[in-house]
């Protein structure tokens, strides 16, 4: 049987990481499986619920390292599992969610990366699936329709397996999208062009407490974070049509923001999120031309940790 290892990622999610965890041990019915949450520094009671789990592994990182090298260390202190399942702390998974997802990999050989069907906790869809690169959610509306396994561009990171050879040929999460934001859209556009598939499993089903495991960080940051990760995902991945698409997009929300105008984005995170693009310019593309090849954890081999820029 394969060996899964579910990795959950944590910082100050006190509020919902024991029923997370608690879901996980009586919902998941897989012989082969080990949790280990990771926590990133919580200043609250998340470490004590942990210890009130004694069959849950727990890393514990000095500082708030952020979503890719928070999952990063995870991957890299516990080699050797066939499959790597990276699981929000804002979830509960539902009986049989672990099995069917483990079934869809032996039944698709090509077969990299597999999602879950998200819902919220009302029963409505979340998401199953995403449009790339627009990175849209598909068929999130209030209709839980009929569904089969099918092949999509790419998966919330709220909750995605990975195969394991997938992480020997291409490597890990990019930390230069550190500390958060669109790391899985560009992990499954990575995957799709070394030749894996990605896939939706709609018998698998998670609750997902959309945007929880953010309520911590101020909401100007977060859209800092998702703006200028979208741009560089654009630059590394997009093609020049959908990239001139998305700058113009942008450039008429930054107008509009600045007018006044149904801002999506405060105007002040434009500039900041441009210069840092700018910045990382030469190695955004660089990392096109290199798509294909293996990307390393810079935080764990101690090459360069991109979380510096967010230690003030």
């Amino acid at each position: 049987m394969s060996e899964v290892l579910i990795i959950v990622l944590n910082w100050n999610g006190e509020e919902y990481l024991d029923d997370c965890l608690e879901s996980l041990i009586s919902e998941t019915h897989y012989e082969d499986y080990q949790v280990l949450v990771v926590d990133n520094n919580s200043e609250d009671n998340s470490v004590e619920i942990v210890d009130g789990f004694p069959e849950v592994d727990l890393i514990e990182n000095e500082s708030n390292l952020g979503f890719s090298i928070g999952n990063n260390i995870g991957i890299y202190e516990n080699q050797g599992y066939e499959y790597y399942l990276l699981l929000n702390n804002d979830t509960k998974v539902k009986e049989g969610w672990l099995e069917r997802l483990v079934e869809t990999f032996e039944e698709k050989e090509d077969a990299g990366i597999c999602g879950p069907k998200l819902k919220h906790p009302d029963g409505t869809i979340q998401s199953a699936g995403i449009n790339l690169p627009e990175m849209n959610s598909m068929r999130s509306d209030s209709e839980d329709r009929e569904m089969e396994t099918e092949e999509v561009d790419g998966v919330l990171g709220a909750a995605f397996m990975i195969k394991d050879e997938v992480f020997e040929e291409i490597g890990y999460l990019d930390e230069i999208f550190s500390p958060a934001q669109h790391e899985e859209s560009d992990y499954c556009s990575r995957a799709r062009k070394a030749g894996y598939k990605v896939y939706l499993e709609p018998d698998s089903e998670i609750l997902h407490y959309q945007g929880k495991a953010k309520e911590n960080v101020k909401s100007d940051f977060m859209e800092f974070l998702e703006l200028k990760n979208l741009w560089k995902y654009q630059i590394m991945n997009g093609s020049l049509k959908s990239f001139l698409h998305a700058t113009f997009i942008y450039t008429r929300l930054a107008i509009a923001s600045l007018l006044g105008v149904k801002p999506k984005y405060p105007w002040k995170v434009y500039p900041k999120a441009l210069k840092e693009t700018l910045e990382d310019l030469p190695v955004l593309l660089m990392k096109r031309s290199k798509r294909r090849e293996f990307v390393p954890s810079y935080y764990c081999e101690n090459i360069r940790d991109y979380s510096k820029r967010y230690e003030d």
